[in-house]
């Protein structure tokens, strides 16, 4: 017969994975949520009201100059833009601006494929 196995006083250390670095960008649900060096963590609904939708769909027509203006004054809802306006850092402010764009624009898109009938079958 053998003899049982004695177990040491010193526990196995589990050594658990850190997660990585948050991605800049990306959207859960229909939130952005931005990550920024000064502010931190920048939240925004990607749920506009029909008004502000068909805005964006008008964006192509708006000279290239005076398209962060028009996303800030005309498509995204007033605490959003203030949210964003109110970040320390201007670079940040922009490039969350053409993210939030980006996103509302996959967002429609995928909206519109939805509301068309399947192919053929």
């Amino acid at each position: 017969m053998t003899a049982p196995k004695k177990t040491t006083a010193k526990a196995a250390v589990k050594t658990t994975a850190q997660p990585g670095p948050k991605p800049d960008f990306q959207v859960v649900e229909e939130t952005l949520k931005c990550q920024t060096k000064l502010d931190g963590e920048v939240s925004l609904s990607l749920v506009l009201p029909f008004a502000k939708v068909k805005k964006m769909i008008a964006i192509e027509d708006v000279p290239e100059a005076e398209v962060i203006d028009f996303i800030f004054d005309e498509v995204m809802p007033e605490e959003e833009a203030k949210k964003v306006l109110g970040l320390q850092d201007g670079v940040d402010a922009f490039r969350i601006a053409m993210q939030y764009t980006k996103a509302l624009g996959e967002r429609l898109g995928a909206s519109l494929g939805e509301s068309e009938g399947s192919s053929d079958s």
